[in-house]
């Protein structure tokens, strides 16, 4: 796709939806546009790649990056930090030109999770200073709330969906709990609050990525447990939560902190990305279940 950056990192991937081509947005560095954002299309017969976001050859502009496609237009929207400003961003391509934004102030490394609502209109999961936040954007007006009632040290590596059908926020991420563990927590808003649940309190979570069933709402989570070396899926069946191990020591020796969840859209079933390595080579998995 790209070859013109000496270093590429942290990618986002979408599929057009009236073509079913790519869409990617990823953080990027070269000696002139020192880190920034870029996004890549593919065109049908070749990759066309687009400077996003750049603060200069000393800047360090577009990392964790989020990309959706405004389900009305077919454009590309982005959520990134600009760790130059500490603040969270979003762009958007209008009329073929790309608009950027202030959000809100933000810590310079944290985990951003953008979805778009039916309509196009913005919702963002992020880290702000050290709590969970939720942003919201009606009618050109950002507004952010505080998603957690945990306090600090909450919300690291945050993964915000929608329910379909009343487009009420749920976040999976981790906390660091009293005893310096990181516990696994699903949370949801309820009215003007917001509730949590702990699939685990035991385990050292990252990597979190969470999906919605579709026909019933409950919430599914991949996510990479360190002290066993473990990517794990995690469901809620309406009453209690099944935690099962995808892959682990026993198969290979390395496994990514970060994975990608999506569910089957005519059976739920389960489909998770990750990578894995050892001491020679690595390699990007695929997991799956009927």
């Amino acid at each position: 796709v790209d070859d013109t950056s000496d270093l590429l990192s942290r990618s986002s991937l979408e599929l057009d939806p009236s073509t079913g081509y790519a869409r990617i947005a990823y953080f990027a560095w070269t000696e002139i546009d020192g880190y920034h954002l870029r996004y890549a299309e593919w065109t049908g017969r070749d990759w066309n790649i687009i400077v996003v976001a750049s603060n200069g050859s000393s800047g360090n502009v577009g990392g964790y990056c989020s990309l959706e496609i405004d389900p009305t237009v077919g454009e590309p929207r982005i959520a990134y930090v600009d760790a130059d400003t500490m603040e969270l961003k979003y762009a958007e391509r209008m009329f073929g030109d790309w608009v950027r934004r202030t959000v809100a102030p933000c810590s310079g490394s944290t985990s951003v999770s953008l979805v778009l609502t039916a309509t196009g209109a913005p919702r963002i999961s992020y880290r702000g200073g050290c709590y969970l936040m939720y942003a919201t954007r009606t009618l050109g007006v950002w507004l952010e709330e505080h998603a957690s009632t945990l306090g600090e040290d909450s919300g690291y590596d945050s993964s915000l969906a929608l329910y379909s059908t009343t487009e009420v926020p749920r976040l999976a991420h981790y906390y660091y709990t009293d005893t310096g563990r990181r516990s696994l927590v699903y949370t949801l808003k309820n009215g003007l609050s917001w509730e949590a649940e702990f699939p685990d309190t035991e385990g050292w979570y990252r990597g979190v990525s969470l999906a919605l069933d579709s026909s019933s709402g409950y919430p599914r989570i991949s996510c990479y447990e360190e002290t066993l070396n473990e990517l794990r899926y995690v469901s809620w069946n309406g009453s209690s939560w099944n935690i099962e191990t995808v892959e682990s020591t026993e198969d290979i020796s390395m496994l990514s902190m970060y994975s990608s969840l999506v569910l089957d859209s005519s059976t739920g079933s389960p489909r998770i990305a990750y990578a894995a390595t050892n001491l020679t080579r690595g390699r990007i998995r695929y997991a799956w279940t009927d």
